[in-house]
C-alpha cells in the first residue's frame, strides 16, 4: 500500500494496490456495509423520508454511483461508506420540520452519522475522519485541498442530482415553483438568474446541471473522469428533454410566442 500526503490536515492517504476481506464487487451490494446500510434505511423510515427526493433508494444511487467512479478501490470502499451516510442533514431538517439543512447544526450530523458508523462495520480513527469530512462537505463548492472521498463523493451526488428520473421528482425539492416558465419555460433570457439561488421555474433549477458539467466551472464541476462522462450523458438528455418540451407546446402554439402575459 502507497501512502499520499494531503495538504488537507496532514492526512496520509493510502492508495490500495490489494484486495480487501469485504467484497467490493457492484454485484455484491447487499454485503458491503449491511450493518451500516441496514441503520441508515431504518432512520430513513423513522424519519419519514419515504416520499422525497432524498429518499433513501437516493442514497443507494449515490453509494453506487461512487464505486462507479471512485479513482481507485480504496477510495471507493471509503467513498461508498460516506454516500450511505450523506443525508444525515436531510433527515435532520426533516426532524426539525424542514427548517433549512443549513440551520441543522453540524454538531447533530456529526452524532447521527458517528452513531451510524458504529452500527456494526469497523472503521479507522482515520476513516472516520474522512468520512465526516465528506457528508459535512459534500453539498458545497469543490474545495482546493478536498481529498479523494469527498471528491468522489460530491461527484456522485451531482452525478444522481442529475439522472432523469430527477425530472419526475425536481418538484419535490422546489415546490414552491411552477414547473415550467409558461412562456420562457426556464426563465426571461433578457434576465436571466442564478438556478442556484433564485431559479424561476423547476425546470430552471435543473439548469444547474449544466455548471456541473462545465469544466470551466470550479466550483461545481464534476472532476473524477467517469463521473464526467456519465454527467454528460445526464445533460445531454436535459437538454433533449427540454427541446421536447418547445416542440410539444410549438404544436399548439404556445412557443415560441406565448399569447397573453405572465406572472
Amino acid at each position: 500500500m502507497d501512502l499520499l500526503f494531503s495538504a488537507n490536515a496532514g492526512i496520509l492517504w493510502p492508495v490500495c494496490r490489494f484486495s480487501y476481506e469485504r467484497s467490493s464487487t457492484l454485484e455484491n451490494v447487499d454485503k458491503l456495509y449491511p450493518k451500516l446500510t441496514e441503520a441508515v434505511r431504518k432512520d430513513h423510515i423513522e424519519f419519514d423520508m419515504v416520499a422525497t427526493g432524498h429518499d433513501f433508494d437516493h442514497t443507494l444511487q449515490v453509494k453506487q454511483t461512487a464505486r462507479v467512479i471512485a479513482p481507485d478501490e480504496y477510495t471507493g470502499w471509503i467513498a461508498s461508506a460516506a454516500a450511505i451516510c450523506h443525508n444525515a442533514d436531510r433527515l435532520l431538517e426533516k426532524r426539525r420540520g424542514d427548517v433549512g439543512r443549513k440551520k441543522v447544526p453540524e454538531c447533530e450530523v456529526v452524532a447521527m452519522v458517528l452513531r451510524w458508523l458504529n452500527a456494526g462495520e469497523t472503521f479507522s480513527e482515520q476513516e472516520i475522519v474522512i468520512i465526516l469530512r465528506a457528508v459535512q462537505k459534500h453539498s458545497g463548492p469543490n474545495l482546493a485541498d478536498g481529498d479523494l472521498v469527498l471528491m468522489t463523493l460530491q461527484d456522485a451526488d451531482r452525478v444522481v442530482c442529475s439522472m432523469p428520473d430527477v425530472i419526475m421528482c425536481a418538484t419535490q425539492f422546489r415546490p414552491d415553483l411552477r414547473a415550467i416558465h409558461p412562456k420562457w419555460l426556464t426563465c426571461d433570457p433578457n434576465n436571466p438568474t442564478n438556478p442556484y439561488r433564485d431559479p424561476q421555474s423547476v425546470l430552471h433549477s435543473m439548469e444547474c446541471w449544466y455548471d456541473w458539467a462545465d469544466p470551466n466551472n470550479s466550483k461545481f464541476c464534476v472532476r473524477l473522469p467517469r463521473a464526467r462522462v456519465l454527467m454528460e450523458e445526464n445533460v445531454a438528455f436535459l437538454r433533449m428533454y427540454i427541446e421536447r418540451i418547445k416542440t410539444q407546446r410549438a404544436k399548439i402554439d404556445l412557443y415560441p410566442d406565448y399569447p397573453v402575459e405572465t406572472a
